[in-house]
């Protein structure tokens, strides 16, 4: 019987160790090649965080409307006024105490490293740069295991580390590259210790998937993607079996003492309005809701697609995660690794393959952010493309040329201007999704609404120093409440309540100041006693509609030297007129 016919040892083929050419370094005997594959990931490291803090040194918090860049640090600092608040110190109850919109993980591991480093805008951005290289080793450490190849682990990490969108999502304070860097340590724990102890791999994968969930509740079903990934046999079915169920119950333990972020997790499971709900899918029928309507959810959704609904993700892998640049060089060599290293088709046939099939069917919107935690699998795949070419005058141009490209996209999404080669053009959109797919030739394009990453080119302008001018004549009117006027914008075309959130309690925490309460000024709330507005040419414009003449004064105007449009303060009718700083009252 032929080795094709016979499955055993068709299986035993893929798991022996690929025939790597053998190392320049050891064929010379010269150690320096072999010194420099080892420092390979951490140059790789070096150059996406240095790209990551001069971003933010140079533009600052990347906004993308709605003030909603602030919302996640508004919640941080939430999170350690909890803390503080605490009579003693218990870990579990004040890990549920924190847990509000979304799951406090990521707002209580800043705040520990703050501790040490500050918890400014600046140094919690430059503390992200961590998830880069947390991603990195369990990349490595995944692809080494795969391939029983060191170099290539260490290759891998490298690669991974410089995919374009991921130093692009590290400029961000959010719950994405966190959570993906947990998920593959997690993979990196089963792989590296469950033959020698497997008791230890299960404990530290179930203590990792947990990580994931209470960094973002998205990585309970890519967690399971994630598990099946690294189990291709029967005797790798227990420790993975464990550890899920160890990180289950640590999580059931959590949901059960409080009604926060899993809340919000299981409305998103409700179907979006678009979606007519058939009478009856007797398969689901005795389910409760939420649950009815997500097991259904495939049933429902695959009489909707459409070649563009199939596009999107494709499409936005090489155009918002690889950049096309990119992607010439890292498929082509993707697909030569899977041809030569068969170790590696099951992981990535299941990450890239299972994962996207169950965001186009499970989840009612698209995203790419949703890609971030199943791509680094093309980390392994290029490494160990490049590994498997034989010919040394081919293979080490080729490297040269993967780091230059990818590190060439990177410098232009973060640093570049608008030129030929980035020129933008919409390649798709989504009608039933209300999504588009734009290019930036063959640099790297923002992600859909720029929540996930956005080209420095196409960033909005945050009005920093304006925002702290503000703050001061804010702070020296010393009022107990302040209030914005409903969809009423401020410092840029939305609204901006989550940055007087965040800028309050940072006052609280860091200067002493008193807290405030904030109020929308419509009918049927208490009046604040200070009135935000965005300085137009006729004020009262920006009113509530219920204001009563004479119940707001004459407003302060605050000068903005960027030449944005000013703010101006009104004050109510029961107390004095606003007054600047340094003013006696």
């Amino acid at each position: 019987m032929s080795a094709s016919a016979n499955p055993l040892r068709a299986e035993a083929s893929e798991l022996e160790p690929p025939r790597f050419p053998s190392s320049p370094a050891t064929a010379s005997g010269q150690p320096t090649l072999a010194v420099l594959w080892r420092l390979l990931p951490l140059l790789s490291f070096a150059f996406a965080a240095s790209v990551v803090v001069l971003r933010f040194r140079y533009s600052g918090l990347q906004n993308y409307g709605m003030g909603a860049q602030y919302i996640e640090h508004a919640a941080r600092l939430s999170v350690l006024m909890e803390w503080r608040a605490q009579p003693e110190f218990q870990p579990f109850e004040f890990l549920v105490g924190a847990d509000t919109g979304y799951p406090p993980l990521l707002h209580v591991l800043t705040l520990l490293g703050g501790a040490v480093f500050g918890s400014g805008l600046g140094a919690v951005n430059a503390l992200g740069t961590g998830w880069i290289l947390l991603l990195g080793i369990g990349v490595g450490v995944c692809a080494g295991h795969w391939a029983r190849s060191r170099r290539c682990g260490s290759l891998a990490a490298s690669v991974a580390m410089l995919l374009p969108a991921v130093p692009a999502v590290a400029t961000h304070y959010y719950y994405d590259l966190p959570m993906a860097a947990m998920l593959w340590l997690a993979m990196a724990c089963l792989l590296s210790l469950r033959t020698a102890h497997p008791v230890l791999a299960s404990v530290s994968a179930g203590l990792a998937w947990t990580a994931a969930a209470l960094l973002k509740w998205s990585a309970l079903p890519f967690g399971l993607v994630a598990a099946l990934a690294v189990t291709r046999s029967r005797r790798e079915i227990p420790a993975t079996l464990v550890s899920l169920l160890f990180a289950g119950v640590l999580l059931l333990a959590f949901v059960a003492q409080a009604d926060g972020s899993i809340t919000s997790l299981a409305g998103g499971l409700l179907p979006p309005e678009d979606i007519e709900k058939p009478s009856r899918l007797w398969l689901f029928s005795a389910l409760p809701e939420p649950f009815a309507s997500a097991f259904s959810r495939p049933l429902r959704q695959l009489g909707l697609l459409t070649p563009g609904f199939l596009a999107f993700y494709p499409l936005t892998l090489v155009t918002s995660i690889l950049s096309p640049a990119a992607a010439l060089v890292v498929l082509p060599l993707s697909v030569l690794g899977l041809i030569r290293v068969p170790s590696l088709r099951w992981p990535s046939l299941v990450l890239l393959g299972g994962g996207t099939a169950f965001c186009a069917l499970w989840i009612h919107v698209q995203d790419e952010r949703l890609l971030l935690s199943l791509v680094p699998v093309l980390g392994a795949t290029t490494a160990a493309g490049l590994l498997t070419l034989r010919a040394r005058r081919v293979r080490r141009p080729l490297l040269l040329l993967v780091f230059l490209v990818l590190a060439t996209v990177s410098l232009d999404f973060h640093f570049g201007s608008p030129s030929p080669l980035n020129t933008a053009r919409e390649l798709l959109f989504v009608p039933y999704r209300g999504v588009h797919v734009v290019a930036r030739g063959l640099g790297l394009a923002t992600s859909e609404s720029g929540i996930g990453w956005r080209r420095r080119d196409e960033q909005l302008d945050d009005r920093a120093a304006y925002r702290e001018v503000v703050w001061r004549h804010l702070a020296a009117e010393g009022v107990a409440s302040v209030g914005t006027v409903p969809h009423a914008p401020l410092f840029g075309p939305d609204g901006d309540e989550p940055w007087l959130e965040y800028r309050s309690r940072y006052a609280v925490l860091f200067e002493d100041a008193s807290p405030l309460r904030f109020v929308q000024a419509v009918s049927g709330e208490s009046s604040p006693e200070l009135l935000l507005v965005r300085a137009v040419d006729s004020g009262w414009a920006n009113l509530p509609p219920d204001a009563a003449p004479g119940e707001w004064r004459r407003p302060t105007r605050i000068p903005a030297a960027d030449g944005g449009v000013e703010i101006e303060f009104w004050s109510h009718e029961t107390r004095g007129p606003p007054r600047l700083p340094g003013e006696q009252p």
